[in-house]
């Protein structure tokens, strides 16, 4: 189900209920209800955090969406969007709580990241709806992976057919007096790119 954002009120994962959303949670959630709109994708589960990683530093909004997870941050002079892949993501989980909300660890392929002071949007329906995603997306991962395996050995399997054909026609001909037998290897040998 979607995420509703009812009288401006959210779940807040340390008082265990709802509150009034804080001006930054507002802010930028009506920032990113334009920006994924252009994406045509769903704000499934939200919370409100503090990235840190080795290259980045941003507060702002995480929105699980059904095809992606995006984190929206409130710069000056306008909104950006980082996006991840769910096949892109390794993992995430609760770190530790503190008074001042939850920390979250959150690991991908290109690196691993904190999501700080969580307290705004449940944190259990967020980290549970993206491991779900997650999953899911390994699963399509390793689906196509399988067909383009049997794909290529079904291309391998035809290619060995049509070499295996070409020789015998070939041999054939060489047989039947048409071709000599040098012509018979030159033709084999560059069918076989020996």
């Amino acid at each position: 189900m979607a995420f509703l954002f009812k009288n401006e009120e959210v779940y807040n994962s340390v008082a265990k209920k709802k509150r009034k959303a804080s001006g930054g949670f507002r802010k930028t959630y009506y920032a990113a209800q334009p920006l994924l709109g252009q994406k045509n994708q769903v704000m499934m589960e939200v919370i409100f955090g503090y990235l840190t990683g080795s290259q980045v530093s941003s507060q702002g909004l995480f929105i699980a969406t059904k095809e992606n997870l995006h984190l929206v941050t409130d710069k000056a002079g306008g909104h950006k969007i980082i996006s991840w892949n769910y096949d892109e993501i390794n993992s995430i989980s609760v770190l530790k709580q503190a008074f001042t909300g939850f920390t979250l660890e959150f690991k991908t392929v290109n690196g691993d990241y904190l999501i700080k002071s969580v307290m705004e949007g449940d944190h259990e329906k967020f980290i549970n709806y993206v491991r779900k995603s997650i999953i899911a997306a390994s699963k399509k991962t390793a689906t196509e992976n399988i067909s383009k395996r049997k794909a290529d050995e079904k291309s391998i399997n035809s290619d060995f057919d049509f070499v295996a054909s070409e020789i015998r026609k070939y041999a054939t001909l060489k047989d039947e007096g048409l071709i000599t037998e040098e012509e018979f290897t030159a033709k084999k040998k560059k069918l076989l790119n020996i």
